[in-house]
């Protein structure tokens, strides 16, 4: 149903109440409408061009028109008929590009994601095409979608530019994941390289190797350290002995502050706990 004489948002709006009320009049069964089709089985809104009376706000019948002839359709002669191929939509169809609502749910589903991360990445399609070319580098999912709405985002932030700008590529970001997930490096350490690569465009094993900040796994290693501390730490032994677990996490510390950081935590724990037992 189209209305015409509409001359402001006014009559606009007018008409709208005006014909709600008359529709749901109709529809509902009323007896007395204007226009209305009287016969039950006849009930319901017919296709018509109206007209808006301003001076008594309501809509009036001008014409109906049930088919297409009645707008006295006709072929264009200058246009040649248009054969379209199941050939030719599939290729239109694999150009088109992938919008965000289905790849927020592929992500979910292809990469096991939380719907606030995958909801974040599609936010921006150059930030989502970032998160895939990691995945693709090998990084895990869930941990590139961290470091890719964290430090990466953080980053971006501070310097002001666009993810297209960045430096640090793709299979660089993974391949720092990596190292962490090697346990070659702690992910605080991990955070101090990404900075250093991100300002001076470096590679993440170049920046580990430089400041010497590989992890220290080594059990035999670790074993000399930890007994260094023990025997420095003759009251921290003592407390744990009666039962005051804090007396652990100090060792710990003492460890990780011997080594400056570079002490495998989990290791170090574990190698602790044998000792003291």
């Amino acid at each position: 149903m189209e209305v015409k004489n509409l001359n402001s948002m006014d009559a606009v709006v007018k008409t709208v109440e005006y014909e709600i009320k008359r529709q749901a009049e109709i529809l509902g069964g009323a007896e007395e409408v204007a226009d209305a089709p009287k016969p039950l089985w006849r009930r319901c809104v017919e296709r018509e061009t109206r007209l808006w009376d301003e001076v008594n706000l309501i809509t009036t019948r001008m014409r109906t028109k049930e088919l297409a002839h009645d707008y006295r359709y006709f072929p264009e002669p200058d246009l040649v008929p248009l054969v379209i191929s199941d050939e030719w939509l599939e290729e239109i169809r694999a150009s088109l590009i992938e919008l965000p609502q289905a790849r927020k749910e592929r992500f979910i589903s292809e990469y096991g994601l939380p719907e606030y991360d995958a909801k974040v990445l599609v936010a921006s399609r150059e930030t989502a095409d970032y998160f895939e070319e990691v995945v693709k580098a090998g990084a895990e999912p869930k941990a590139a979608s961290n470091w890719v709405m964290g430090d990466v985002a953080a980053w971006l932030n501070a310097q002001k530019i666009d993810i297209k700008d960045f430096k640090v590529s793709p299979p660089m970001l993974a391949e720092l994941i990596g190292f962490v997930a090697e346990g070659t490096i702690t992910h605080t350490m991990a955070k101090e390289v990404f900075l250093e690569m991100a300002e001076k465009e470096k590679e993440a094993e170049e920046v580990i190797k430089a400041r010497g900040l590989v992890q220290i796994s080594d059990e035999a290693a670790l074993g000399e350290i930890i007994d260094k501390v023990v025997s420095e730490n003759p009251q921290a032994l003592s407390d744990f002995k009666s039962g005051k677990p804090q007396a652990l996490q100090f060792l710990i510390g003492q460890v990780m502050r011997a080594t400056k950081g570079q002490a495998n935590a989990q290791v170090v724990q574990s190698i602790l706990r044998k000792k003291l037992k």
